[in-house]
């Protein structure tokens, strides 16, 4: 019980700061880390890639190297 309320809460911590860096709504990624855990971070970075794809435009196109 302990060590799954820690990894919530460092992950509510880690969401947080990473929503900060990234300009998206740092109390909504908190509470989604303290409910979901470690589980929504793929969550967190599928919603960045998505908003920045929706920011730059049907005209993007990117090489991988």
């Amino acid at each position: 019980m302990l060590l799954t309320l820690s990894v919530s809460v460092c992950s509510g911590a880690f969401l947080y700061t990473q929503a900060l860096k990234r300009a998206m709504g740092a109390k909504r990624w908190a509470c989604m880390g303290l409910i979901v855990g470690p589980l929504a971070w793929p969550l967190m970075v599928s919603q960045f890639r998505l908003r920045w794809l929706k920011a730059k435009g049907p005209d993007l196109v990117t090489v991988g190297a």
